[in-house]
């Protein structure tokens, strides 16, 4: 069997040279505040269409949260990029200055859930992968747990205006080099935690919940599964474009 150093080599390698990648996934978390849907389809050198759906807490002004209904965001082969929601009511159709900025926008919404794949594609999306050879340098092999043949995590501590955490990435690879699943927490000790203008802006007025938050450990956990996972198969460019007949006759859902 090869080692964990070799499999990971291969494994980004296939990922950042493949000619076309696609998949569908879900994305959860432990607070309940997100529960997501969602599917990728990237054609080399940069186009994609990312789409999800589920459950969010989103409270933005216009919002009304409706499952069924999905987001997609686009960017054909000129570099042409669309983001629609038809759940939002006030302005379904948003304009980004680049891909990049479009990306992390959405990112805050979905889950984080295009920071873990669409990096490892291509640098021209202008992320930084969650992980990658120099992000994976002090990684630590596990059992392999369901199923999966290749298992391996790393922790690091991460400093903030709120204090110190401990972050523990863990990804999943099966026989083929595919990713099955990644999760990232973060343990937030209750010794570890400061009183920075953001918390104090957070609880004002409220010294009772401020005096629990600082007495307790925190632990944040995002999950998410990759399944139906292609690479190197044919996608239709139309796929990227936008489709004005789709945008009005949502719920897409091509999830």
């Amino acid at each position: 069997m090869k080692d964990l150093s070799t499999v990971l080599e291969e494994t980004f390698l296939k990922y950042s040279t493949c000619l076309t990648y696609s998949d569908k996934g879900s994305h959860s978390d432990n607070s309940g505040w997100s529960t997501v849907r969602f599917s990728t389809h990237f054609k080399r050198p940069k186009s994609i269409r990312f789409e999800w759906s589920g459950e969010t807490n989103i409270t933005r002004q216009g919002f009304v949260p409706d499952a069924a209904k999905s987001t997609v965001l686009r960017c054909d082969a000129k570099g042409v990029c669309t983001y629609f929601d038809p759940r939002n009511t006030e302005e379904p159709e948003l304009h980004f200055p680049s891909l990049a900025n479009m990306l992390r926008e959405d990112s805050m919404l979905s889950g984080s859930v295009t920071d873990v794949i669409p990096p490892l594609l291509t640098r021209e999306f202008g992320l930084a992968p969650r992980w990658g050879k120099k992000a994976f340098r002090k990684i630590e092999k596990i059992d392999g747990q369901e199923g999966y043949p290749f298992c391996a995590e790393r922790s690091y501590m991460q400093y903030s205006r709120c204090g110190a955490a401990t972050v523990t990435d863990t990804i999943w690879i099966d026989e083929n080099f595919q990713i099955g699943r990644f999760r990232h927490q973060i343990v937030a000790k209750a010794v570890d935690k400061r009183i920075s203008k953001f918390v104090s802006s957070i609880y004002k007025n409220k010294p009772e919940l401020l005096e629990r938050h600082l007495a307790k450990d925190d632990i944040f956990i995002d999950d998410y599964h990759f399944s139906e996972v292609t690479f190197d198969k044919d996608i239709d460019d139309a796929l990227f474009t936008v489709d004005l007949n789709e945008q009005l006759t949502s719920p897409l859902n091509k999830i």
